[in-house]
């Protein structure tokens, strides 16, 4: 009696069928999986992107000392002037002092919330706008910092006094507001 499964060529169809099903089999897998990652790739694409910040405007500020205090009631400062560049809100540029007390350039800063070319402010860490930083003295350093909303910041600039402003200077910052 012969047997039709015992048959060599049925056996070799059965292994050449086999292996196409086995090839297709793979082929989808592999498929399934590229999508898969690439789809998780711009999921997480996508919340990396949320997460950075707008970039940090690019303002010159001009740095004009004036120790002998005019317009000043005698108290020596820095005058800084928003020559040239994009223009910046005012609440995102924060001054900081060498012992790390800060204000944002607004509580300063008297005009509209965004800045222009040829706006400034004067910086001497006396009164009620600037008066949180430390006076004016030698060797005193005043950064200006941009933070964005997510709490990236960069320097824009890094401003150090490097002569001592009269001693009356120093002596009436130090007594506070309003002058005598």
């Amino acid at each position: 009696m012969w047997r039709e499964q015992d048959s060599p060529q049925k056996a070799a169809d059965d292994r050449g069928a086999t292996s196409v099903i086995g090839v297709l089999l793979t082929v989808v897998v592999v498929f399934v999986l590229a999508a898969s990652v690439g789809l998780a790739g711009l999921t997480v694409g996508g919340d990396v992107t949320k997460g950075i910040s707008e970039p940090a405007p690019v303002p010159h500020i001009d740095v004009e000392p004036n120790f002998d205090g005019t317009d000043n009631h005698g108290v020596a400062y820095f005058r800084l002037v928003h020559e040239v560049g994009d223009r910046v809100d005012s609440e995102s540029i924060h001054v900081h002092d060498s012992d790390g007390n800060s204000i944002t350039w607004r509580e300063i800063y008297r005009g509209d919330r965004y800045m222009s070319g040829g706006e400034n402010v004067h910086l001497d860490g006396y009164g009620g706008s600037d008066g949180s930083l430390n006076c004016l003295a030698k060797g005193e350093t005043y950064r200006l910092v941009w933070v964005a909303d997510n709490g990236d910041s960069f320097t824009i600039d890094r401003i150090t006094v490097d002569r001592a402003p009269p001693a009356s200077s120093l002596a009436e910052c130090r007594d506070g507001w309003p002058p005598e």
